[in-house]
């Protein structure tokens, strides 16, 4: 029985001691020079740290480096927390002093920010103490490093947080999703299996380490030796070079958010260059639009596509759903539960719904979190009793999405609750909007949002610069009723996109405010 997510990296390690690891622009490093670096690193987080289970902060950009600092916070005994470099030194302050942890690790290039954050920094650890090891690292005893850590960690047990994530809460105060060792080992497990994931394959990695997403990349890797390909930040924005750099590093899987997918659809480059190696491409964190899922299904028809579906809560996602050739329907489905998950969808009085009824999405299962960290009241209010019964502790948690199952148990999104607004009287889901402006070949991306101030609904679009606004919203008369039109339509050069590559829905609001 597996207990700790780094029995996937031991055994890996020693089986793949020489196979390349993690390719990164600051390194190229094998397992075994992985393991030794790490394990250097958890030595001086003991001695310094002094107790286990206790976060540890890891400011730091993407990279091989910050990879170490994860691997050696689990082997010190200790949760790791990936910060967002890029965000207000003020919000990081607020996250380390909500951890309330003595330690965080950083690269020296971060260390400007780290003073910016002031004095709720305890015992910062810089990085490139143990960096020049990268080029001096002789032979690694992987037997005796590996008798070290698990001397050191026989006290931990499957039920121990493995992560801190922290997302934005909805009074702009973070949360901090918790996930146990035992979560992360039955998502991997299934994933591996469900995907057919082997050392041949090569990871092409886009999320953040902050973002979620990339516990499937990072764990992937080690568990099946898989080699982790950390993509350029800046080749995102420009997809003819995103292609090529997928086909130049023989990259055969990709875990990417739908905008990043979008883009290279609207742009064509597919026509262009279609990476050669590509096998498996998996997309999640928002709708994916069926007119450009289709655009690359029909020029990599030898790759497997599948939609994931999943929030941060319940260990990146609970339901997938596979495509063998394209759509046909309107709407993408987030299918069928992912193995030992169950998934609930629950009316406003608590029981399930039937078939093509929406209700609340629930999950239930070894995947949900332990709850936001040093926040019991809101991890209380989601993670909540199966209201089915009373009988014994059964935790649902309570994502806030609206879906609905068709007759087959195949679910749908619909949208999210606090996206349902009610205007003039009329209930409306600012998705279904979205969903019909999509099926326009003009349009790129759009997102509907709600001027309160206007009481108005406004869609903002971007897409080609003959769009013209007016015969956009007789178009949607075609498919929507009156109450649902948008009274306003602006088109942009491009969406404005978070850190994680979601469409930033703060930023549009501010937009139509203005």
């Amino acid at each position: 029985m597996q207990i700790n997510v780094l029995e996937y990296l031991q055994r890996t390690s020693i089986r793949l001691s020489e196979h390349e690891a993690v390719a990164a622009a600051d390194a190229r490093v094998s397992f075994s020079a992985l393991v030794g670096l790490a394990h250097a690193l958890s030595l001086r987080i003991r001695r310094e740290a002094g107790v286990e289970n206790q976060p540890i902060a890891v400011l730091a950009d993407k990279s091989c480096q910050a990879i170490v600092a994860i691997l050696a916070v689990l082997m010190s005994g200790n949760i790791y927390c990936p910060l967002d470099p890029k965000s207000p030194p003020a919000r990081l302050a607020r996250i380390v002093a909500k951890l309330g942890s003595g330690m965080l690790l950083y690269q020296r290039a971060k260390r400007a920010v780290l003073e910016q954050m002031g004095g709720a920094v305890g015992v910062p650890l810089e990085m490139e103490e143990i960096a020049g090891q990268l080029s001096r690292l002789g032979p690694v005893d992987l037997e005796a490093l590996w008798a070290d850590i698990a001397r050191h960690l026989a006290r931990r047990i499957d039920s121990d947080p493995c992560y801190v994530i922290f997302t934005s809460g909805s009074t702009g105060e973070p949360k901090g999703v918790t996930i146990a060792h035992r979560s992360v080992i039955d998502y991997i497990d299934w994933a591996v299996a469900c995907y057919g994931v082997t050392d041949a394959e090569r990871i092409g990695n886009q999320a953040p380490l902050f973002f979620d997403n990339s516990t499937l990349d990072l764990y992937l890797c080690f568990a099946t030796g898989a080699c982790l390909h950390i993509v350029p930040e800046a080749l995102f924005s420009f997809p003819l070079r995103l292609m090529q750099f997928l086909d130049q590093e023989g990259i055969s899987t990709i875990f990417w958010v739908p905008s990043v997918l979008i883009n290279v659809a609207n742009t064509g480059v597919l026509d262009e260059l279609r990476p050669r190696h590509l096998r498996k491409v998996l997309f999640a964190g928002e709708v994916m639009p069926v007119r450009q899922l289709n655009h690359w299904i029909e020029r990599l028809p030898q790759a497997l596509f599948s939609n994931l579906y999943g929030p941060t809560e319940i260990t990146v996602d609970c339901t997938y759903f596979m495509l063998d050739g394209p759509y046909a329907g309107n709407s993408l489905p987030i299918g069928y539960p992912c193995r030992n998950s169950d998934v609930l969808v629950l009316g406003e009085d608590g029981r399930q719904v039937g078939a093509e009824q929406a209700g609340e999405l629930c999950v239930r299962g070894n995947s949900l979190a332990l709850g936001y960290w040093n926040d019991p009241e809101r991890s209380a209010a989601v993670f909540v009793q199966n209201p089915a019964h009373r009988n014994y502790r059964d935790l649902v948690y309570r994502t806030g999405d609206l879906v609905r199952r068709d007759e087959r148990g195949c679910i749908f999104f619909i949208g999210r609750k606090d996206q349902q607004i009610k205007l003039h009287g009329y209930r409306i889901e600012l998705g279904e909007i979205e969903s019909a402006a999509l099926r326009m070949d003009a349009i790129e991306s759009c997102c509907a949002v709600l001027d309160r101030a206007r009481e108005r609904i406004c869609l903002v679009v971007q897409g080609a610069d003959r769009l013209d606004p007016g015969e956009l919203r007789r178009c949607l008369a075609d498919t929507l009723p009156k109450y649902m039109l948008p009274a306003e339509i602006r088109i942009v050069a491009a969406m404005p996109l978070t850190a994680n590559g979601k469409i930033d829905r703060q930023k549009l609001l501010e937009l139509v405010g203005a």
